[in-house]
């Protein structure tokens, strides 16, 4: 299989808890594998928005609270826990070094804790706002 296109399943492994296989991956394949983040991010998109419309009849805020929650759980949340781990080295230590420190440890402290709450009510209110253009919003969001 050509590189480009093993590199696929490799953004799949990389940016989704879904389980395709294929590790570990040739170096070559790591070259290509930023190419097919946007299709990826379609795809993980599109499923938020299936659960959107299969919840029709529900509240907004319920299909978007659920829509975001499915997002996080195949992606592991991972958007949400580098956000998480920048805030905290950023809003807790005043020089390089501690920075770093703040980095590498696993835990989430208070400026962490807060900006997921922020971000994570953002979202959901955003979505609730879209109303009935939030699929669109879903796929355009994680695709872009």
């Amino acid at each position: 299989m050509p590189p480009v296109l093993h590199a696929l399943r490799a953004s799949l492994t990389f940016l989704t808890r879904i389980p395709v296989g294929g590790f570990p991956y040739p170096p070559k394949t790591w070259e290509w594998i930023s190419i097919w983040f946007p299709l990826v991010g379609a795809g993980l998109g599109l499923l938020q928005a299936l659960v959107w419309w299969g919840l029709d009849g529900h509240s907004d805020w319920t299909r978007a609270i659920l829509a975001v929650t499915v997002g996080i759980v195949i992606t592991g949340g991972f958007h949400e826990d580098g956000l998480s781990d920048t805030v905290d080295a950023l809003g807790g230590a005043y020089d390089r070094e501690n920075v770093l420190r703040i980095l590498k440890d696993s835990r989430i402290g208070a400026f962490g804790a807060l900006a997921l709450i922020v971000a994570l009510m953002l979202k959901v209110s955003l979505l609730v706002d879209l109303g009935s253009l939030a699929p669109v919003g879903l796929v355009l969001g994680q695709s872009l």
